[in-house]
């Protein structure tokens, strides 16, 4: 006699076959997948704490190289370093300190100040005489009672050797003719410039500034002097200030080396790579050093 149900429990146990497959291929991929994600995520650390490793190496190395060019093998040579898990072969440090036409600081909070050097440091053999300017202010900043336009105070220090004319100072602040707010104000209003606004911007290294000014006014010192440095002073509001020369394409008109990029490309064993920059500027001198408030 012919029976409909005969078959069915097969089918059933197949079904629970497939499902508990899927279920365990399931469970297997992902296991799989968060063991490869926590190896990687293992092995980006390790790489940036050897990249990071590598950065306080390059400090060692600049503070006797201008530049430098080696892996992780011969930089760590002689310092007995373990750097488990690193190919060190494939790993660098590059030391770089080179001339250029341009360059853009970090933001200088209220009243502090930044040192721009014009003469090749610690030598002191060639000056830069040519002219330049000097950018400050984001666009979007204004003068008025909430001001947030800063306004900058040049010092030019010269190497001159004699009394007169080793410092030269005037300040440029956009908001001297505003009509309210916080602003500096002289008798001697030829010594405060209002400085010139970008339309609608200048962009120096990528930055974009609102306001500029150039040293012309300082440049008769250039061809006789021998200028060594500007101190930037910001007032009023925080800023970059980006410096460049007014001749860009030529390469033959540069600033002096303004310090050291010290870059560190730090590889795994498993090909796993991390990129670190560190810049190490020429020496600063703090504010408080020339000027006191209370």
């Amino acid at each position: 006699m012919y029976n409909g149900k005969r078959g069915q429990s097969l089918l059933v146990i197949v079904l629970l076959i497939s499902v508990v497959f899927t279920l365990v291929a399931t469970a297997s991929y992902r296991f799989t997948t968060e063991t490869q994600t926590s190896k990687l995520q293992e092995e980006s650390v390790r790489t940036l704490a050897a990249a990071d490793s590598g950065i306080e190496r390059g400090l060692q190395i600049a503070a006797s190289q201008a530049s430098y060019s080696r892996n992780f093998t011969q930089a760590f040579s002689g310092t007995n370093a373990t750097l488990a898990g690193i190919n060190q072969a494939a790993s660098t440090i590059n030391i770089s300190k080179t001339p250029a036409t341009s360059f853009v600081t970090s933001t200088i909070e209220k009243d502090e100040q930044y040192l721009f050097f014009l003469y090749d440091y610690p030598n002191g053999t060639n000056y830069f005489r040519n002219n330049f300017n000097f950018y400050f202010g984001a666009p979007g900043n204004t003068c008025g009672a909430s001001r947030t336009l800063p306004a900058v105070e040049l010092t030019v220090i010269y190497g001159t050797g004699t009394a007169s004319d080793e410092v030269v100072r005037l300040v440029v602040d956009p908001c001297r003719d505003a009509a309210t707010g916080p602003k500096i104000t002289s008798s001697d209003i030829s010594n405060i410039r209002p400085g010139a606004a970008c339309s609608p911007t200048c962009s120096v290294g990528g930055t974009s500034f609102s306001r500029y000014g150039d040293m012309t006014t300082l440049r008769p010192f250039y061809v006789s002097k021998n200028p060594k440095i500007l101190i930037v002073r910001v007032l009023f509001a925080p800023t970059v200030i980006g410096f460049q020369t007014l001749n860009p394409g030529n390469p033959f008109v540069q600033f002096s080396a303004q310090g050291q990029k010290i870059q560190v490309k730090a590889v795994s064993n498993t090909g796993v790579s991390k990129v670190v920059s560190l810049f190490k500027s020429n020496p600063q001198i703090p504010a408080d050093l020339f000027v006191t408030t209370f």
